[in-house]
């Protein structure tokens, strides 16, 4: 386990690249990870997808053709999750009071 917390943490070097690498559990697509972890485009989730394929790190889904998932969650190796920026959002938005309608 120390030696792929090491890898990982060798090759997951931003919290965009950890988020990723996390929401790859073999069932989402490129567009919706893409759009979880706000970085807008499908292709960089695929190009991470391939590199990180090469090192092992994450294997294709048995489910999904063309989709890939993660060999272990950050967690299991001690690693801290990022936030998902969406779930950020919305978590501020439902906290905000909502403003009182009038109607005259």
């Amino acid at each position: 386990m120390q030696q792929l917390r090491t890898i990982l943490t060798q090759n997951l070097t931003t919290d965009i690249e950890m988020l990723i690498y996390e929401l790859s559990d073999g069932e989402r697509s490129t567009r919706e990870i893409a759009g979880l972890s706000g970085v807008g485009s499908n292709a960089t989730v695929t190009n991470y997808w391939r590199k990180w394929s090469r090192l092992g790190i994450v294997e294709p889904s048995e489910n999904r053709q063309g989709r890939f998932r993660r060999i272990c969650s950050l967690e299991e190796v001690g690693l801290t999750v990022p936030p998902i920026p969406q779930a950020e959002a919305a978590t501020v938005e439902a906290q905000q009071p909502e403003e009182e309608v009038t109607h005259e």
